[in-house]
């Protein structure tokens, strides 16, 4: 199986991960980062997240997550992109929204 990853080596998961090479095995288990953490440990049951860009990619995974633990009474997603074209992920937020 392949599966390509977009990644910007700019996160705590996503610095390590960058010095991967073409073949290399990689085992993925779950998001890592600050922003995961920080949603998890949360006890509100209201979540409001603001991103822009590509951003979003790293988003679509905690809110569906979220979703599927039932954490939040709702989530409200501000996304903001440069043009329409640039909004490559909203099908997936979409399907996550229904």
């Amino acid at each position: 199986m392949i599966i390509t990853l977009a990644i910007r080596a700019d996160g705590d998961w996503a610095t390590k991960v960058s010095s991967v090479t073409k073949g290399q095995e990689l085992v993925i288990d779950a998001s890592y980062g600050i922003i995961n953490q920080s949603v998890r440990a949360s006890k509100s049951r209201y979540l409001v997240i603001i991103i822009g860009g590509n951003g979003v990619t790293t988003i679509i995974n905690l809110i569906s997550q979220a979703i599927n633990e039932k954490k939040f009474n709702w989530i409200h997603l501000f996304w903001s992109v440069k043009s329409p074209e640039d909004a490559i992920y909203l099908s997936n937020l979409k399907d996550l929204a229904e």
